[in-house]
């Protein structure tokens, strides 16, 4: 499923009357309304589809629901959308907090990163610091990596001692003494 934005124009005067109807309408769709050039007013939602064919057949079956006469239809993924009005997505943000249970660390430990510059965080208010959900979770993938190789070196070593006829207590006894 891909996500599209769907802009309905309708030929009605734009005004905070129309506004609100079009808002109210399309509620579940998260819808934008707002004046169009020409004095009519428009409405901008978001809808998940398969396809651009398969939205347009679910935006001109909601467009009916509003007894004015439609304009203009247009069907857009909201990347395309995005990118034509040079909007950049925001990024799921996370706490302070959030990202220490992800890592596995404590809160002072992601403070610590923050002010080393291993990690970005931004400050929201006076004391709220948030990170990007992506960057923790490169830093977790980072880390599985680091163990996962580990853990083979690990298994390497006890595979060479095994060969060798060497048992891991010999080793522990001759490190004692």
């Amino acid at each position: 499923m891909t996500d599209y934005n769907i802009r309905l124009e309708y030929q009605m005067p734009a005004n905070e009357a129309s506004g609100d109807l079009l808002v109210d309408t399309f509620k579940t769709f998260h819808p934008a309304a707002g004046p169009v050039g020409n004095g009519n007013i428009d409405v901008w939602l978001t809808i998940q589809g398969v396809d651009a064919y398969d939205v347009s057949q679910l935006a001109t079956a909601l467009a009916s629901k509003v007894q004015r006469p439609l304009i203009a239809l247009e069907v857009l993924p909201t990347a395309d959308f995005d990118n034509r009005n040079g909007l950049t997505p925001v990024p799921e943000l996370i706490s302070t907090d959030d990202a220490a249970a992800l890592l596995g660390v404590s809160r002072q430990a992601i403070d610590k990163q923050i002010k080393s510059g291993k990690l970005r965080g931004h400050r929201v208010g006076e004391r709220t610091v948030v990170l990007a959900r992506a960057d923790v979770e490169r830093q977790v993938e980072q880390r599985g990596r680091k163990l996962n190789l580990s853990d083979q070196a690990a298994e390497a070593d006890a595979a060479a001692l095994e060969e060798a006829g060497i048992e891991e207590h010999e080793i522990m006894a001759d490190d004692r003494g």
